[in-house]
């Protein structure tokens, strides 16, 4: 038995702290205490946190496929994209400041690089031209130096802005699928993926982070993506009419 343990505690350096505390790999690993509940919330908790990172590397991937396709960003909310676009900055610097574990936010970086992306594409698809380009970049820049430069008492303002920017940043897409009657190029992958790491990601920040702020943060896009995957499925058949006749043309 001894020999087992000398054998799984070599492991100690690849999973701790990483995915597991010390504390918690001594009870669940070393001595296999598997009724120890609150350690087995907390490593679950992680590596749920770390797996939606990984599965938010390919989040936006079917979107920016998808206007790829298209050569086009027809109903794509730009509003939308722009507001999204400083949500991400906006929980970065909270959770960076608050000293949040990264497996409860880390996700947000690779979303923010994806939507850089998005923001490209509707540069390009969209002929704005380097000006529009130019200060689109200008205006994220002051944003973020902006956020970083709050006092700590006024962090929360971050997350309220990022909750409240849910809605804005959702509503135009919402009411442009529900004026179009069609849904354009989202993907209904991403959108599927999203809310179901949304809900996971929830209950994350609710067993690592437990702040009333942090959560409403998550419940908020979590909501109105739901809305908007609904719409995907609503408006499935009017989409494909929609590119069917965009191809003819």
């Amino acid at each position: 038995m001894e020999a087992l343990r000398d054998a799984l505690n070599l492991t100690r350096p690849l999973v701790s702290p990483l995915l597991i505390s010390d504390g918690c790999f001594d009870s669940l690993v070393l001595d296999l205490n598997v009724a120890d509940t609150l350690c087995l919330k907390e490593t679950l908790s992680k590596v749920a946190g770390y797996g939606i990172i990984v599965m938010a590397t390919v989040l936006k991937l079917p979107l920016i496929l998808n206007i790829l396709k298209a050569r086009s960003v027809d109903g794509l909310s730009t509003t939308s994209v722009y507001l999204e676009t400083s949500m991400y900055v906006a929980v970065l610097v909270y959770h960076a400041m608050l000293g949040s574990p990264f497996s409860t936010y880390g996700e947000k970086y690779v979303l923010l690089a994806q939507n850089m992306v998005i923001v490209g594409l509707i540069v390009y698809y969209g002929r704005k031209g380097g000006a529009f380009a130019l200060a689109s970049a200008a205006g994220l820049a002051v944003v973020t130096v902006g956020m970083l430069s709050l006092p700590p008492e006024m962090r929360p303002l971050l997350i309220l802005y990022s909750s409240g920017g849910a809605v804005f940043a959702r509503s135009p897409q919402i009411y442009a699928n529900f004026v179009n009657g069609h849904t354009g190029v989202l993907a209904l992958s991403t959108l599927a993926v999203s809310v179901g790491g949304g809900l996971v990601r929830l209950l994350t920040v609710i067993q690592e982070v437990g702040e009333p702020v942090a959560i409403l943060g998550e419940i908020s896009p979590l909501f109105f993506n739901s809305i908007i995957l609904a719409q995907i499925i609503w408006y499935r058949k009017s989409t494909a009419e929609h590119f069917a006749k965009y191809k003819r043309e």
